[in-house]
């Protein structure tokens, strides 16, 4: 076999401690618990509110697959993760998912589920030191507690009254916002997991010659994540030649350099990465020898299905076949043959009698017939 494309999968921890399945942040003493006499709602207008300490601080690497939140009234609400950005007091916001939140149905613990687990494309990705937070749309509307045996002291709530909404990306200074009405449970938890791996889609087997022109482009790397706010990152980890150069933003495998002489096998260990999860495959490129009696004569194209990308082939050239003389034996005539002769004489001796049969019956229904119609003398 002139080439082997030798795949497997390995999948790594990342440096962050990946989510455990169905792990639940937020302060569990809270749940389930009874709201009469202890919860309350913030006082104020509409507020951004983010908490900024455990239990409620992310501490693993994976997804946001459903929020539970103890809500007093149906609103709609902008559940968000932030990130520290530059120092302990300013956040980018990563991701965020607008729901309306009712007041029925309700699990086991009084909370209502905001459900993404079957959505992985709008799951937020989150990473040890994130925070969440949320933004109702008309006031507020997540239940907190200030009678506790243990209560968050950092947290921000800041009246949002501009006209537009928080956008992904966007940057807050909350030093200024800290809350003035002390000690709070707030009653709202995240149920992460470790999410979807991402995968290359159409590793293939690659096996060219060294008369390949220089620049020209071989196959293009593909590869996905069912979690689709992620960032995947490709890495080549290792470079067996320079020659051939993985480009690790396009996934483009592209020639480099003039390839005569530089026949071989070449094993590229690649890896893929959604910042928590690892993926490792290996691809291998083999390069023939345009010198050997294997290399074809004759140039073509040929395009590669998986990747819609166009190359130079190069292909054997159809000789044409050399017509050869076949002697043959005739098969001698039958009647020619004793036995022939024999079966034909009978055959005619058999149409001889059966015809002079036929004469006498003709011959002697006509005299019978002249014999009936003679008049009597």
């Amino acid at each position: 076999m002139l080439g082997i494309l030798i795949i497997f999968f390995l999948i790594e921890l990342s440096e962050n401690q990946v989510c455990q399945d169905n792990k639940k942040i937020g302060n569990p003493n809270l749940f389930p618990k009874p709201f009469v006499g202890n919860g309350k709602l913030a006082a104020g207008a509409r507020s951004l509110v983010i908490i900024n300490e455990p239990p409620w601080k992310i501490d693993c690497c994976g997804v946001v697959k459903k929020w539970l939140i103890a809500n007093e009234k149906v609103d709609l609400v902008r559940f968000q993760i932030w990130r520290e950005s530059g120092n302990a007091d300013k956040f980018q916001l990563i991701g965020q998912n607008t729901e309306v939140v009712a007041d029925s149905p309700l699990n086991a613990d009084d909370e209502y589920v905001v459900d993404f687990e079957s959505k992985p494309n709008q799951q937020i990705p989150i990473k040890p030191g994130d925070v969440y937070g949320w933004l109702p749309d008309t006031g507020p509307t997540v239940y907190h507690s200030n009678i506790c045996t243990h209560c968050g002291s950092d947290y921000y709530q800041v009246p949002w009254t501009a006209v537009t909404n928080p956008v992904v990306g966007m940057q807050f200074n909350a030093s200024s916002g800290l809350a003035a009405d002390g000690p709070l449970d707030y009653y709202i938890r995240l149920l992460v997991g470790p999410g979807a791996l991402p995968e290359f889609t159409n590793l293939r087997e690659l096996t060219i010659y060294d008369n390949e022109t220089t620049g020209s482009l071989l196959h293009t790397l593909r590869w996905k994540d069912d979690n689709s706010l992620e960032t995947l990152t490709l890495n080549v980890t290792s470079v067996p030649t320079a020659k051939i150069n993985i480009n690790l933003t396009t996934g483009e495998i592209v020639v480099m350099a003039n390839l005569l002489g530089s026949s071989g096998v070449y094993n590229y260990d690649l890896s893929l990465s959604d910042g928590c999860n690892h993926v490792q495959s290996n691809l291998t490129i083999t390069v023939l020898s345009s010198q050997s009696t294997e290399n074809p004569t004759t140039a073509t194209t040929e395009t590669v299905s998986s990747t819609d990308v166009t190359r130079k082939r190069t292909t054997k050239a159809t000789e044409g076949a050399t017509n050869s003389k076949v002697e043959t034996t005739k098969n001698p005539n039958f009647l020619s043959t004793t036995e022939g002769k024999l079966i034909l004489g009978l055959v005619i001796g058999c149409a001889a009698v059966l015809a002079l049969l036929l004469i006498i019956l003709i011959v002697m229904a006509c005299y019978i017939n002249n014999m009936k119609i003679s008049p009597k003398r």
